[in-house]
């Protein structure tokens, strides 16, 4: 129920105040602009349909390492898929990133969405409980049955940062989180997560200390926390212009935050 009522209310992103819990991490979106960028790339992995899934995979399929890649509102993209390959490639991971929303994104277009509109869709499309949850029970049992793959990792940007968040609370199997300029967040979720978590906000985000303090408590040093004062919220996806030399060192600087801190929490077996 509290992850419905989270859903029904996401937009941490778009200004609503969800009651479900308190405090909700709310982003300061009239900070920076909301304006696409996708990047002029050519992605190095593949795609495979799991049922009405469309998964993309990195390249390398020998790892034994996997890490589950989760969009934000605005889908998949060159940019997700590019950080995903160098994630992967760097540190020799496999990462999958499925399309959760079945190639119906948020258009950046519509920003800031008409309520109901948006709503309608969220309900539809990006809701956890009905949706979302079930496709990465269903890929975490491809990878467990298909490749004996017994150990997950999980990041997400944005809304995927939330669905990162309530995954490593469901699923056992998911041994490691990031959690990359993430919305709708609540202390509660940090209390609930069960693995070590690494938290990336930017300047237009809220103070996340508080729930970085209550992941603190739980994992002690493994878990992390780094803001990035002169990066908007939305940098590493499709908000974030990668010919930008900045944006894009600080892309490949949570790349290499990550991929460290992944590394000490998963076991190559």
């Amino acid at each position: 129920m509290a992850h419905q009522l989270l859903q029904a209310s996401f937009l941490f992103s778009i200004g609503l105040i969800c009651t479900a819990h308190s405090p909700i991490y709310q982003t300061k979106l009239e900070v920076c602009p909301v304006l696409k960028h996708e990047v002029d790339y050519i992605p190095h992995g593949t795609e495979f349909n799991l049922g009405n899934l469309r998964v993309y995979e990195t390249n390398d399929v020998a790892p034994k390492r996997l890490l589950i890649g989760v969009h934000d509102i605005f889908g998949d993209t060159k940019n997700t898929r590019l950080f995903a390959d160098f994630l992967g490639e760097t540190y020799g991971f496999r990462v999958a990133m499925p399309d959760f929303y079945r190639g119906i994104p948020w258009d950046h277009a519509k920003w800031p969405p008409n309520m109901d509109e948006y709503s309608k869709w969220s309900n539809e499309v990006a809701n956890y409980d009905t949706v979302v949850k079930f496709d990465i029970q269903n890929l975490i049992h491809y990878y467990h049955k298909n490749q004996s793959i017994t150990e997950f990792g999980i990041f997400g940007f944005c809304w995927g940062g939330m669905v990162s968040s309530l995954a490593s609370s469901d699923f056992p199997d998911i041994k490691v989180v990031g959690l990359v300029h993430p919305s709708s967040l609540t202390n509660k979720m940090a209390e609930n997560i069960m693995a070590p978590t690494y938290i990336v906000p930017c300047k237009d985000d809220p103070d996340m200390m508080p729930f970085y303090e209550i992941l603190k408590k739980k994992f002690g040093d493994n878990s992390g926390h780094r803001r990035y004062n002169d990066m908007c919220h939305g940098f590493a996806t499709s908000m974030g212009n990668y010919s930008e030399p900045l944006i894009f060192q600080r892309v490949e600087q949570t790349i290499d935050i990550l991929g460290n801190f992944f590394l000490r929490n998963l076991h190559d077996n």
